[in-house]
């Protein structure tokens, strides 16, 4: 979930945003505290991709710190989460991540089309 979110963040070496990519790339996943708690704040992963020497027992506390992190970052529920599960292709130009049933759709309406 952490990176195969539909509107995740990918760009070429020469147009890579390290800022960008740190918190448009992954996600906020927004679980129960218990679960944050028995995944070592996994669901933090923007704030461990802008700067993983901050342990995870510290992640939320810079979160919850940082306001803006509440408008910026890709925050996904659980619910949510589980339409991110077969995400695991890179679409250039839809910018988007798609599953490999919208891929050979894609790719079927390509060919029909030549």
């Amino acid at each position: 979930m952490q990176h195969q979110h539909e509107h995740t963040y990918k760009a070429w070496k020469d147009k890579w945003d390290y800022l960008t990519a740190s918190i448009q790339g992954s996600s906020y996943y927004k679980l129960p505290k218990i679960f944050h708690w028995l995944s070592g704040n996994i669901g933090y992963h923007h704030i461990h991709h802008l700067n993983s020497l901050v342990p995870n027992y510290e992640l939320a506390r810079c979160h919850h710190e940082n306001p803006i992190f509440d408008q910026v970052a890709n925050s996904l529920t659980f619910v949510q989460s589980l339409s991110c599960i077969f995400n695991k292709l890179w679409d250039e130009d839809l910018e988007k991540m798609i599953t490999w049933q919208e891929y050979v759709r894609y790719q079927k309406k390509e060919l029909a089309a030549i």
